[in-house]
């Protein structure tokens, strides 16, 4: 398909001799050096005006009584020649050439260009649009007569009869519309999307409603970047076995600026019938190989029944950064909105990867679920320094649409928000926990029976709430088998019949665990703030745990290696020089051992003084009894 080019901006007006308008002149037009005649034309269409053409009273060219520019074939070389009436020859250039041969000439799309028959080496074309002018396809393009490049119809184009290649410009932008993406929400992308990952690496996205299946980004340090929610929206179909809408197979890779969310977009309520999963990473070589270096940043991920991230391949060196969860996992499969799922077989443990700033809101799966292969035998932790720091987690019930195509919505309860098994260092710091499921957990790190214990667990700065319903028995901070167990400065709302914190031991490993719990402030009313493994027998009772503010502790306990407390305050009336501090009258249970110590402090400098101490109590004893006088006493077991 010919391109035309106007040779002017405005209808030309030919003039005589003697200036005057060329009335019933002519304007022959020839291929160039030849005597061949060839027609001009009358707009971009393509309309032909003939090889002759006559003007007017006031000298325009005109065509069947409409005046009109001269538009020429952009591929052709022209002769003009222009006649009076009588025929007299007033101007004959020979040899001109198109006036944008040699320069730039024009296609209306990338069909268009393809179909010219004529082109100069090196001419340079615009072409306007893919499809259409100004559907964000096309561009700059140089003709190279001798190129051989393999067409990808994106950057590289083949003619269909001239041989050579037209080469996308370096200096205009390569988008996804480049390769024929159209963004409306209805076509589907997915074959664009490719072409450009594989012609050009770097996947670039204009503002639009992108269709899209699976695409293998492969490229090293390739960037996939949109422009933001509601801007760049990735609608996910599922057209592949693992249900993968961006399948990360290399290193240095970068997902930016998109909004994944179903074509059947409710706000808050989670697509049953659309179970994909964002994004994959999987090395492209070896599954069971390391992918290092990712950046997953600046993402929404809404109302989508599958895991927003899944990590197939050890993820190392990586970050999941300032992105939005909104009601992602399937409440159906478990799967986790961030979702460890690397084979027994793995070469290379996940490893210092950096969950960062996130908002994780409404799911019925655990927020993140790094889970290991039961019954495997691998030769490493799974997982190996994670760092989950200053992330909201937010665990509303679920609102999710029946499965069976009717409109009807079921809600979904929340479950454990992070849940990580065989661990060797585990870092959650400064992160806010609201409204999870009371009886479950906000924080579980659990080990694989079958390998080995987990490594160190720090647990700190955390906000932990949960509204009470009175009968939630679940745990705040569950740590299962850890060599190292440090809970320290968080502040936790469990449910009125849960726990706080629990350290537990199952006995699976012979365990020489060290446990510090510091500072934490308890829920208000628990009858247990903390729960220390069965093998380390304190003799604790309730409140005592409840009261636990510090402790370390090593394979060999007891009592007097910690700091708990009970207290109390008492009045001595005036002539009362003994009183007996009763735990039984102060609802308290009676203590297994006598061997504690009694601390005292008062409101007089009188001395007081303990006389006795047993199981059951102790008393308080004055010389002074002038006066009344308040005790403030604690007991140090």
């Amino acid at each position: 398909m010919a391109t035309y080019i106007a040779t002017t901006a405005f209808i030309p007006t030919f003039l005589d001799d003697n200036g005057d308008p060329l009335n019933g002149g002519t304007l022959e037009s020839y291929v160039a050096n030849t005597t061949t005649p060839t027609p001009t034309f009358t707009g971009e269409a393509g309309v032909s005006a003939g090889d002759i053409i006559t003007l007017n009273a006031r000298g325009e060219p005109q065509t069947s009584g409409n005046t009109h520019q001269v538009w020429i074939d952009s591929a052709i070389k022209y002769d003009f020649v222009l006649k009076t009436a009588a025929g007299v020859i007033i101007n004959s250039p020979e040899d001109v050439a198109s006036p944008l041969v040699g320069s730039v000439a024009s296609a209306l799309n990338i069909a268009a260009a393809k179909a010219l028959t004529t082109l100069p080496d090196g001419q340079t074309l615009y072409i306007r649009g893919y499809t259409t002018a100004g559907d964000g396809g096309g561009g700059m393009y140089t003709y190279d007569a001798s190129s051989a490049a393999t067409a990808n119809d994106g950057t590289v184009l083949a003619l269909d009869t001239l041989a050579g290649r037209l080469l996308h410009s370096e200096t205009t932008l390569i988008t996804v519309k480049t390769f024929g993406a159209v963004g409306n929400g209805v076509a589907v992308d997915t074959a664009a999307i490719q072409a450009t990952a594989d012609a050009v690496g770097d996947v670039l996205f204009t503002a639009g409603s992108f269709v899209c299946g699976a695409v293998n980004i492969n490229t090293r340090g390739a960037q996939v970047l949109g422009q933001g929610k509601h801007l760049t929206e990735i609608i996910p179909v599922s057209d592949s076995v693992d249900r993968s809408i961006f399948i990360i197979g290399n290193e240095r890779i970068t997902v930016r600026g998109f909004w994944f969310r179903p074509v059947n977009y409710t706000k808050g309520v989670q697509d049953a019938t659309n179970t994909s999963r964002p994004i994959w990473i999987e090395n492209i070589g070896n599954s069971d190989a390391a992918v290092t270096w990712v950046d997953i940043s600046n993402n929404v991920f809404e109302n989508i029944s599958g895991s927003a991230i899944v990590i197939k391949s050890p993820l190392r060196e990586s970050w999941i950064y300032r992105n939005n969860f909104i009601g992602m996992g399937n409440p159906i499969t478990g799967e986790g909105v961030i979702e460890g799922s690397i084979s027994e077989n793995f070469i290379d443990s996940v490893n210092n990867l950096w969950i960062y700033k996130n908002t994780f809101y409404r799911a019925a799966t655990p927020f993140i679920n790094l889970d290991a292969v039961s019954g495997s035998a691998p030769s490493k932790h799974f997982y190996d320094s994670l760092w989950i720091e200053k992330n909201l987690f937010h665990g509303q019930l679920l609102d999710v649409t029946e499965n069976d195509g009717s409109s009807g919505v079921v809600q979904a309860e929340p479950t454990n928000q992070i849940y990580i098994r065989s661990c060797s260092r585990v870092r959650l710091r400064d992160n806010t926990f609201t409204s999870y499921h009371g009886d479950y957990s906000a924080i579980i790190i659990a080990a694989l029976s079958t390998f080995e214990e987990n490594g160190s667990a720090l647990i700190t700065d955390n906000a932990l709430s949960v509204d009470d319903n009175g009968s939630y028995t679940g745990t705040g901070i569950l740590l299962i088998d850890c060599t190292l167990n440090l809970a320290t400065n968080n502040s936790i709302k469990t449910g009125s019949q849960a726990l706080d914190i629990r350290v537990q031991d199952t006995g699976t490993f012979s365990l020489n665990q060290r446990i510090k719990i510091e500072n934490n402030v308890p829920t208000e009313g628990a009858p247990v703030g903390v729960l220390l493994p069965s093998s380390y027998n304190l003799n604790l009772q309730t409140e005592e745990r409840k009261q636990l503010t510090s402790l370390e502790v090593t394979e060999t306990v007891t009592a007097a290696d910690a700091s708990i407390s009970r207290s109390g305050t008492i009045t001595m009336a005036i002539g009362v020089a003994q009183v007996t501090i009763d735990y039984t009258d102060l609802g308290l249970l009676d203590l297994s051992s006598a061997s504690y110590a009694i601390n005292l402090s008062s409101n007089f400098e009188h001395p007081i003084y303990w006389r006795s101490k047993s199981t059951t109590g102790f008393t308080l004893n004055r010389d002074d009894t002038a006066d009344s006088q308040q005790v403030d006493w604690t007991v140090i077991i």
